[in-house]
């Protein structure tokens, strides 16, 4: 699979999901024109929506943690110039974050986009306070971080925490620690080393280090014995901690003068209910009496007219404290773009995908191996000529950077991104090679917008500035609600099918299909009251209507191999199916003209749930065993469909390794997965055409499900 075209992934996603979900819903051999009218209606859906590019740029600058030391007249300890980054500016809201929180002690939203150092924004803060503390022997967490998820929550203590209180500032003996259900009580500290030693993308965080430091406390022991200034974990754990009194060594010592709450957006409806009242939980047992300091971050909350001033009293409500501020950033095209080029030059289509060879070679390369010879030989390779694109040094990023800022192709992506936010992958090829279009085919097209792009995140300062033309893509992938099928007098029982869970239009009435999980063998929901047959529950009949589950046509002849003792009918006979006349256009029960018949199987009803189920195939003989029923709706299922496309995504990434001597798992591929129901989709709305998804890609998988509560005010 070729990763430089987007446009290859979603087709061979596309076919993937249609293969996947005509397999694990099966139709029975005895239907032929109904599966293969299912697998036409597959290929119609919208399962795979995209790509869409999104821009990424850079935001505004402003001084760097150097300029705010004390030391050069500022208010920050001298030791954050120990920090790496020290010399390069800061975001302008970072700069404003740090100065409204750490110089002037106020309590923060930071409201701003995805890698724009949010965290930064807030643990900067923390750790000047830190190291500005003048009883620093005093027992107790001064800084409480929540996630709403423990992905979240061990990214930023492996990438982010751990790297500064552990390597950067690690001789103040800042203590910090991750206390979630993820620690096990009783590990030894030396075994959950090990296992960290083993994680050599956070070594090489940390500096690789022969172990790990004594102040990043590995234990729960560590942790209840002597509480870190630091403590990470989530808010379910939070109230755990609070409740079983083998916790209470975390609060025996009131010194908490930090909430930081990440991803505030999530804490909605009920649930923000229930998180206001765990934080005054928290400073009750405590016995906090002074004001605490508190930070919320997300990149999804809203902006307008007197957004800021609701998002304060909503922060405010929520975390019992309040909160001063909310701190923007303002994103701008590179400033490398920002200046008219003296001279500017174009790459034509095939010279733009031989370059996107040369780039895909070269990022799966690392340290020495990105030489300037291996760089220029690959050129020469590819048949590029151009002397602009040969690097003079081993700064190859940096090259790149110096001189696509000059480039026709890149100058036309930033300014559509920059105007657009969202575009159609497809849309922007064709704007942007528009003078190509009578002579280059679209897949060239694509392929060289991909090159471009590709381009545009490679070329960057060696020091890990900012990309000249950062971006993302987006996939939006769907499933099927169900199918559901008009029923007629066919030797198959049906005549029309729709994609979806039920349906109702001038030629009848839709009914769900459910199939048999063993044999495939296809069967009709419906729920009957009174004389009439529906093809859904609805809430004024609930308790009233009965769900009967129907054979779609005749009943196949065969005979019960077994008995068993729940079943009416003894081994060697054939059942008898009730039989009803049913009117397909109104769903009317009773013989009349145009009436089909209609033979129902038999369910038994769950005590516990009170609800009718199919628990044996009358087709094939096969049980329910431990679920509920035998039958089911044709949906694959979220969890399931979710595993194939993060399957297909990860093969689709570029091997993280060439040298095969040091053959790893998924050949060095790495891809982050997580479900997360209260991602907001609707900024994407727009751009899918209002579709309902389950599944969105961004730069992770993300099981996105539209969330209906609307924020509610905290308890004061």
């Amino acid at each position: 699979m070729n990763d430089t075209n987007p446009i290859e992934l979603v087709d061979g996603l596309k076919g993937v999901l249609e293969r996947y979900i005509a397999t694990t819903r099966p139709i029975s051999r005895r239907y032929p024109q109904l599966a293969a009218r299912f697998r036409d209606e597959l290929s119609r859906q919208p399962l795979v929506v995209g790509p869409y590019v999104e821009a990424l740029p850079d935001f505004e600058k402003g001084a760097s943690l150097t300029d705010l030391l004390i030391s050069n007249g500022g208010y920050l300890h001298n030791a954050m110039g120990a920090i790496p980054t020290a010399g390069r500016q800061l975001h302008k809201h970072q700069q404003a974050a740090l100065e409204l929180s750490a110089k002037h002690h106020k309590s923060l939203l930071v409201a701003t986009g995805t890698g724009s150092g949010k965290t930064e924004s807030f643990l900067y803060p923390i750790a000047h306070d830190l190291l500005t503390d003048p009883d620093p022997d005093k027992p107790g967490v001064r800084a409480l971080l929540i996630y709403p998820m423990n992905a979240l929550a061990n990214d930023q203590l492996y990438y982010r925490i751990a790297p500064l209180f552990a390597r950067y500032l690690a001789k103040h003996g800042i203590t910090f620690g991750r206390y979630t259900g993820q620690v096990k009580a009783n590990i030894k500290r030396q075994d959950e080393e090990n296992r960290l030693l083993g994680n050599s993308k956070l070594m090489h965080e940390m500096g690789d280090p022969a172990c790990i430091p004594k102040n990043w406390y590995l234990t729960r022991e560590e942790m209840l014995k002597d509480p870190p200034k630091v403590l990470v974990t989530n808010y379910a754990m939070l109230e755990h901690l609070l409740l079983l009194p083998r916790n209470e060594g975390l609060f025996k010592a009131n010194a908490l003068r930090f909430i930081v709450l990440d991803e505030i957006h999530t804490y909605r409806g009920a649930q923000a209910t229930e998180v206001a009242f765990l934080l005054r939980k928290l400073k009750n047992r405590l016995g906090v009496k002074d004001s605490l300091q508190v930070f919320g971050t997300s990149a999804s909350l809203a902006d307008g007219e007197d957004a800021d001033e609701q998002l304060k009293k909503f922060a405010s409500g929520l975390f019992g404290e309040q909160v001063d501020e909310v701190v923007r950033g303002k994103r701008i095209v590179h400033q490398s773009l920002q200046v008219p080029a003296p001279t500017e030059f174009s790459l034509s289509v095939p010279e733009w995908i031989a370059f996107g060879e040369v780039l895909q070679q070269w990022a799966q390369l690392t340290g020495e191996e990105q030489s300037a010879e291996y760089w220029n030989e690959q050129l020469e390779v590819q048949g590029i000529l151009n002397p602009m694109l040969r690097s003079p040094d081993n700064k190859v990023g940096l090259h790149l950077l110096q001189a696509f800022s000059a480039n026709c192709e890149v100058r036309r992506v930033a300014n559509i991104l920059d105007t657009g936010g969202v575009i159609d992958f497809r849309v922007l090829a064709e704007q942007v090679f528009e003078a190509a279009a009578y002579v280059c085919s679209e897949p060239d097209r694509y392929q060289a917008l991909s090159a471009t792009i590709r381009l545009g995140m490679l070329a960057r300062a060696n020091d890990g500035g900012f990309p000249l033309l950062p971006g993302r893509y987006h996939l939006a992938v769907n499933s099927i609600e169900g199918i559901s099928v008009l029923l007629s007098n066919s030797d198959e029982g049906w005549s029309k099918l729709k994609a979806t869970k039920s349906h109702v239009d001038s030629d009848g009435v839709y009914f769900p299909l459910m199939v048999c999980r063993k044999c495939g063998q296809p069967f009709v929901e419906a729920f009957q009251e009174g004389d009439v047959l529906s093809n859904r529950r609805s809430i004024d009949s609930e308790g009233k209507a009965k769900r009967c589950v129907f054979w779609l046509g005749k009943p196949v002849d065969l005979v019960q191999d077994e008995a068993d003792e729940d079943d009416e009918v003894p081994a060697g006979t054939k059942p008898v199916y009730e039989k009803s006349w049913v009117d397909p256009k109104s769903g009317k029960v009773g013989a009349a003209a145009g009436a089909i018949p209609l033979y129902a199987i038999q369910t038994q009803q769950d005590e516990q749930e009170r609800a009718d189920y199919v628990k044996k195939c009358p087709a094939c003989g096969t049980g329910s065993g431990g679920q509920a029923e035998v039958v089911t709706r044709m949906h694959p299922g979220d969890a399931a469909l979710g595993s194939v496309v993060t399957q297909r995504v990860l093969e689709a990434l570029p091997p993280g390794l060439i040298d095969n001597q040091d053959p790893r798992p998924g050949l060095g591929r790495n891809l982050l997965t997580f479900s997360d129901n209260r991602q907001d989709a609707a900024f994407f709305a727009p751009y899918f055409e209002r579709t309902s998804f389950d599944i969105a890609l961004r730069s992770a998988i993300r099981n996105v499900l539209k969330h209906r509560d609307a924020p509610v005010s905290a308890p004061s």
